[in-house]
């Protein structure tokens, strides 16, 4: 149900992620939000693309990523500058969630 037209504003992504940030302290309270707050085609985009930056954390070569989770390397590409230009603070977010 993707609504390209739809405004949102800071104030309105500035609450969601206050829902997040306090999900967090619950697991089942964010496991409640993640599972009724994302469609199953989102929650499947949001796990690929996780499991691209872990990938690249690892030196998996692009390639050999999209093959393996089935995406585009167009997907891996955009994912790995976007690793690239943040990649202490997804090695962090990663060394947290082990």
């Amino acid at each position: 149900m993707r609504n390209p037209h739809a405004k949102v504003g800071e104030r309105e992504r500035k609450e969601l992620l206050k829902l997040f940030q306090k999900s967090s302290a619950n697991p089942t309270d964010l496991s409640f939000v993640f599972k009724n707050l994302f469609s199953p085609t989102e929650q499947n985009e949001l796990v690929v693309r996780w499991q691209i930056i872990k990938m690249l954390q690892q030196g998996r070569a692009k390639s050999a990523i999209a093959r393996q989770l089935k995406t585009t390397n167009v997907t891996v590409l955009r994912w790995a500058q976007l690793y690239e230009k943040n990649k202490n603070t997804f090695d962090q977010l990663n060394k947290k969630s082990r």
